[in-house]
C-alpha cells in the first residue's frame, strides 16, 4: 500500500485516557471496553469529547502491548482510579493517513520508520493513532479511516 507521509507541527491537547497492558490479540476487545468506559464516564459528568478515540502506543511487541486509550477533551474532567488526565504532546510530527483494516497497520510504522528516516528526523516519543472510523459503523474494513502520528526531531 502507498501512503503519503508528511511531517506537521501540532499543538498541546486536552485529553482523558486508561493505560493498560494486553497481548495483540485481546486489544480488539480491550479497546472496545476502554472506549466505551471512557465515553460513560465523560456522560455522566456531562462532558464531550473534542475528537475520535486514539491509542498512543508505548510497547508493540508479539507478547504485549502497553497502550493508552484515550480521548480528546472538550473540558476539563474528574480524574478515577483507571480514568486519567493528559496531554496528547505538541510539536513536529510524521503523520500518514491508513484506509484498510486496522490489523494492516504495522505495514505504516514500517514505511513511516523508513521515511522518517530517509528525511533526517529522529523518532522521539510514543506514536499514536487516531481511529476515524468505528468498526461497529462501518461493516466494510477498507473503507476504515486511521491516521497514525508520530513524534519527530
Amino acid at each position: 500500500m502507498l501512503y503519503t507521509l508528511d511531517t506537521r507541527t501540532i499543538l498541546p491537547r486536552a485529553m482523558a485516557y486508561i493505560r493498560a497492558f494486553c497481548t495483540p490479540d485481546t486489544f480488539p476487545s480491550l479497546l472496545a471496553q476502554t472506549r466505551l468506559e471512557l465515553l460513560s464516564h465523560l456522560s455522566t459528568q456531562g462532558v464531550g469529547t473534542s475528537g475520535p478515540t486514539f491509542v498512543r502506543y508505548y510497547q508493540i511487541d508479539e507478547q504485549q502491548l502497553d497502550v493508552e486509550v484515550g480521548v480528546l477533551l472538550a473540558q476539563p474532567i474528574d480524574e478515577t482510579d483507571t480514568i486519567h488526565i493528559g496531554e496528547l504532546p505538541g510539536g513536529l510530527v510524521a503523520l500518514a493517513r491508513h484506509i484498510g483494516p486496522y490489523s494492516e497497520l504495522g505495514k505504516l510504522y514500517v514505511a513511516m520508520q523508513d521515511w522518517v528516516e530517509q528525511q533526517g528526523y529522529v523518532l522521539a516519543g510514543a506514536p499514536w493513532e487516531i481511529y476515524w472510523t468505528d468498526p461497529q459503523d462501518e461493516a466494510s474494513s477498507g473503507r476504515w479511516k486511521a491516521d497514525v502520528i508520530w513524534p519527530v526531531k
